[in-house]
């Protein structure tokens, strides 16, 4: 008798032991599975009580939720979507291509309350921007415009506060939180380049000056993502013409805004920029390298003219050398090969050559600057041949420069490829052009290519005809 009660005592405090620990272990299951079911209620209160306390349950809640959606995105709630949303959960790698897909169009689903407000647009944007895929991902870029059509439809209902062009207003909708505009290639030197071309699109715009009080904020932030990317010596990046694309966009606000801190960025940008340029008088294609490339020198003589004009200096010896090595690298009038990739690539440098020449100080009546610009007149902008757009770019700085009866031609050609292609109507991609002209816009997608065409429509208003000065 006596040696029998222990071992029920033992027994009893076994058994309770494993009901505390299994109390434990099903606690947050079965609190979870109540809160669960008071999504589905009919109740919004109790909706928003019960997404309130499964976002408290972080990372369990999100986590069951997540899964639950992998089983049957079909039967995903607009309220289990916003949990997701407002918790700020990034954990998408179990998701399936189609099944982040299904998830993104369940946060537009017009079930969603909050769907209808600029506060919900935003907070889902920076969502999707932390859950961006590495690579290219068509549907999820068309699905990021989606919503920052939205946003800048809530937000500027009236229309006045955006950018006076529709171009203009396609571009301000899509940046990161971080201040970047992205690359449809997803890197960083690619949202470099685009972040670039984007603030360049801006500060070259005919009423850039007037208009910058209305998005300031916008564009510091772009400024501000560049300037952190920005180490000790001035480096942006190790391509060099990312480097001067960034560098050139500094110096163009830097005129705007007229401010100390942007010179500052710009001195050190350029200072960097200039640091690399090699004896023969090019730069190279990465900082380090010891070989001369024509695109890189050709974006640095852009890049040091913005910031001849922002006031930085003069830089006589380095444009002088920038001549030199594009004469003995023979990009003036070249033998056009048969090979239409070739020729193509022969007709881009040209173009390059002719204005990096005359913003590096060559006067455009010079022999080979008439007789490359003449080329580059034989192969006018043409969408249905699909002229590249870093082409169109440059062929139409070139074809300023010079003016005249072959700038009309070009001018004329150049109006007609843009202006009648681009996308326009009530749909999230009005105001821009569609990426397939070349190989730039392909790689790096709709913003960069949008502020591209934007900054070629925007040519006649930058700078004084050869010359080193701003146009009034």
């Amino acid at each position: 008798m006596k040696s029998g009660l222990p071992l029920k005592l033992g027994i009893v405090v076994i058994a309770l032991f494993a009901l505390v620990i299994g109390g434990f272990a099903l606690y947050k299951p079965l609190k979870f599975q109540y809160w669960r079911g008071r999504l589905q209620s009919k109740d919004a209160k109790v909706r928003e009580k019960a997404v309130e306390k499964i976002i408290q349950m972080a990372p369990y809640g999100q986590m069951q939720i997540a899964r639950d959606f992998i089983k049957a995105p079909e039967e995903c709630s607009a309220s289990i979507a916003i949990v997701l949303v407002n918790s700020g959960w990034v954990g998408f790698d179990a998701f399936d291509r189609d099944q982040f897909m299904n998830y993104v169009k369940v946060l537009m689903s017009d079930e969603v309350k909050e769907y209808k407000t600029s506060d919900y647009h935003k907070k889902v944007q920076s969502h999707l921007f932390s859950v961006r895929p590495s690579g290219r991902n068509d549907d999820y870029y068309d699905l990021l415009y989606r919503f920052g059509k939205r946003i800048y439809v809530y937000s500027y209902p009236d229309g006045s506060h955006g950018h006076p062009t529709s171009a203009g207003r396609f571009d301000l909708c899509y940046q990161a939180p971080d201040g970047r505009w992205l690359s449809e290639d997803g890197s960083i030197g690619g949202d470099l380049m685009t972040t670039g071309m984007v603030l360049i699109s801006f500060a070259w715009y005919w009423d850039a000056k007037n208009y910058m009080g209305q998005s300031r904020d916008q564009f510091e932030k772009g400024l501000d993502f560049l300037s952190g990317r920005m180490n000790e010596n001035g480096s942006i990046f190790p391509n060099t013409v990312v480097q001067a694309l960034c560098a050139g966009a500094i110096c163009d606000f830097g005129i705007l805004f007229e401010k100390e801190k942007i010179d500052g960025l710009g001195n050190r940008a350029i200072t960097n920029l200039l640091s690399r340029q090699l004896e023969n008088g090019g730069f190279p294609a990465r900082e380090g390298e010891t070989t001369a490339d024509i695109r890189s020198t050709c974006y640095a003589a852009m890049a040091i003219r913005a910031a001849r004009m922002l006031g930085l200096g003069g830089f006589p010896g380095q444009s002088g050398k920038i001549l030199e090595y594009l004469d003995s690298a023979a990009v003036f009038v070249p033998e056009l090969s048969k090979e239409e990739p070739v020729r193509n690539q022969q007709l881009l440098h040209a173009a390059m050559a002719v204005t990096a020449g005359v913003y590096s100080g060559r006067k455009r009546t010079h022999p080979a600057v008439s007789k490359a610009t003449e080329l580059v007149g034989e192969y006018l902008p043409s969408w249905k041949e699909r002229r590249d757009t870093e082409y169109i770019f440059w062929g139409t700085a070139a074809k300023f420069e010079l003016g005249g009866s072959q700038w009309k031609k070009w001018n004329e050609a150049m109006k007609k490829t843009l202006l009648y292609h681009q996308r326009a109507g009530r749909h999230h991609h009005d105001g821009s052009w569609n990426p397939v002209m070349g190989e730039l816009s392909e790689k790096y997608g709709r913003v960069f290519t949008t502020a591209m065409c934007a900054t070629i429509l925007d040519i006649y208003y930058r700078y004084a005809r050869a010359n080193v000065g701003r146009r009034k």
